[in-house]
């Protein structure tokens, strides 16, 4: 399943395309270091209260790991996980907490969700980790990137 984001405005628009800040590399390689850098969705529940989700990927030894962080209206989240995957998508599998949360349903191993590069974007699809908004829990375009 995947999701759509919606920047400081209602979700009632298309999804909107993204970036990431180390957009992966088109030299073939299988590695996820160009995955590296900050990317936010900021999901409009009203025009008063939002659940910003955001991604920080960082390279670790050949790879990389992430740090989830979901704050907004009745969330707080504060996640880790692996990034596996290549140049072309990665998945963030969950590892554990940290932090302040709020509830604690996932388990290690849980593929939280999968970024895709479209080359015109960025797809996003949802796994343990979903969107509060029906409308955006199908695949899309949802995180800008170089939001650090």
């Amino acid at each position: 399943m995947s999701v759509a984001v919606c920047l400081l405005a209602g979700c009632a628009a298309p999804p909107i395309s993204a970036q990431s800040t180390g957009t992966p590399t088109a030299n073939g390689s299988s590695d996820v270091a160009g995955w590296a850098g900050e990317y936010q969705f900021e999901e409009a529940l009203s025009s008063q209260s939002s659940i910003v989700y955001h991604l920080t990927i960082t390279q670790a030894g050949d790879g990389c790991q992430a740090e989830v962080t979901v704050e907004g209206f009745q969330s707080m989240q504060d996640l880790l996980a692996d990034v596996t995957g290549d140049d072309h998508a990665i998945q963030l599998v969950f590892t554990g907490y940290t932090g302040n949360n709020l509830w604690q349903p996932y388990h290690e191993g849980d593929i939280l969700l999968t970024l895709a590069d479209r080359g015109d974007g960025m797809l996003t699809t949802w796994g343990a980790l979903v969107p509060q908004l029906d409308q955006n829990q199908a695949p899309g375009q949802y995180f800008q990137g170089n939001v650090g």
